[in-house]
């Protein structure tokens, strides 16, 4: 893998290296291809975790259990909002999902990722933490990324 030194038991996200988003967009502008921009909704709530969590009951809901009086946890069974492993659990999942779509990442920087279709055209993309910009060749090429 191009990221060795990345470990898993950090709870940061990657992102991508000023140096490599200026050479993005250098290729895009001498290659005169067509950027985008994407928000992933509700990123850090589809990302599965790697380990079990649980929480207490959030306010408004039974917080003891009527049959022993004992206090209620639930366990998470996806990332939410507010635990310092969202972020690496979302990027876990979203480089995943790339790299299950033919992508591999540029070596020297995990964020940075190329695609060769059948075809021969490119598809590049930059993740940022939940955001991900990319760029195609060909307007058909944005329906396919998308």
């Amino acid at each position: 893998k191009a990221y060795d030194s990345y470990d898993p038991d950090q709870t940061f996200s990657p992102v991508v290296h000023k140096d490599s988003l200026r050479m993005f967009l250098s290729v895009c502008a001498a290659e005169n291809l067509r950027v985008y921009q994407a928000d992933v909704k509700a990123a850090f709530l589809q990302a599965p975790l790697d380990e079990k969590i649980f929480v207490k009951a959030p306010p408004g809901y039974d917080s003891v259990d009527p049959m022993t009086g004992e206090p209620v946890v639930w366990e998470l069974s996806k990332s939410i909002y507010g635990l310092k492993q969202s972020s690496a659990c979302f990027w876990t999942a979203m480089d995943e999902h790339l790299r299950g779509n033919g992508f591999k990442s540029i070596l020297g920087d995990p964020c940075l990722f190329r695609k060769v279709m059948s075809n021969g055209r490119v598809i590049l993309a930059v993740t940022y933490v939940d955001d991900v910009t990319f760029a195609v060749s060909e307007d058909d090429d944005h329906a396919y990324f998308m």
